[in-house]
């Protein structure tokens, strides 16, 4: 996922639909399964990349902000909410700043060819997904996270987590690095989330404590408002 494919990648996307004759599993085949949508590389900026090692893979360019109404989908598949039972009002999401069948054009919330003012336009880089982002939207997105997360805790069977979260801070990191970041959580984060909320810092919470689902919601709360999970790559 990047708002940068290589144009390599593109010719390749694009000559699986015409060769297959406008078949569009074939294409969503190819856009999925193609090496660079699978390890991120080429990167547009692969120069700064072979310069500085720890930046790839995959390269500094690589990726995309996370559409806010998709980082709301992610936390109520990853925790299971059933749809049929949240009654979800459509006026509930206007603070995300997206909000289905609303899109004020044809290009959905984004143009396709927007460049987010500064280093990003500086650098050539595109970057669609910013154009639906601003200072109120995060600031109503972290509200409405908080709803669905440490305000929302009937709406979701926390069994596993509880489970996690019980048997040490490093098990519930794991666990939701595989539910949330694709296993990849920074060293940062994970101390962060270890130290104030999975068992360093805070002590230990009995199996059922109402602090455990607190802080297991907590955590929940800090990786999806987090820059790496805002970040898909």
């Amino acid at each position: 996922m990047t708002s940068n494919p290589s144009p390599a990648y593109v010719g390749r996307v694009a000559a699986a639909f015409a060769g297959s004759g406008g078949n569009l599993g074939e294409t969503l085949r190819t856009l999925l399964l193609d090496p660079e949508a699978r390890d991120g590389t080429p990167d547009p900026l692969d120069g700064l990349a072979a310069a500085n090692p720890e930046l790839a893979p995959p390269g500094p360019a690589y990726g995309k902000v996370r559409e806010p109404l998709l980082a709301l989908t992610a936390l109520w598949r990853g925790l299971g909410v059933d749809p049929a039972a949240i009654r979800l009002r459509l006026d509930q999401l206007t603070p995300l700043g997206q909000v289905p069948l609303s899109a004020p054009s044809v290009f959905n919330f984004f143009k396709p060819d927007h460049q987010h003012p500064g280093e990003i336009a500086d650098l050539g880089l595109y970057s669609p997904e910013f154009e639906a982002i601003d200072e109120k939207q995060v600031i109503g997105a972290a509200t409405v996270i908080d709803d669905w997360t440490l305000g929302a805790a009937a709406h979701y069977d926390l069994t596993m987590e509880l489970a996690f979260t019980a048997a040490g801070g490093d098990k519930a990191a794991d666990h939701l690095s595989l539910l949330f970041l694709g296993g990849r959580m920074s060293e940062i984060l994970r101390q962060t989330l270890k130290d104030e909320l999975l068992g360093n810092g805070g002590g230990t919470c009995a199996v059922g404590d109402q602090r455990q689902t607190e802080r297991a919601l907590g955590a929940v709360y800090l990786i999806l408002t987090s820059p790496e999970f805002q970040t898909q790559r």
